[in-house]
């Protein structure tokens, strides 16, 4: 198995819940929700 880190972000994605800063905002309003996700990772059994 070998593990591979695809992002090691906050534990909240972008926009935030509850959120109103300028950054959460133009994401709502503009992108859509789960802009940023959170942390992931990817695993190959097969290797």
């Amino acid at each position: 198995m070998k593990p591979i880190l695809l992002g090691t972000a906050a534990s909240e994605a972008i926009p935030a819940v509850f959120c109103e800063c300028p950054v959460c905002s133009h994401v709502r309003k503009y992108n859509g929700k789960n802009v940023r996700t959170r942390s992931s990772f990817l695993e190959y059994r097969n290797l």
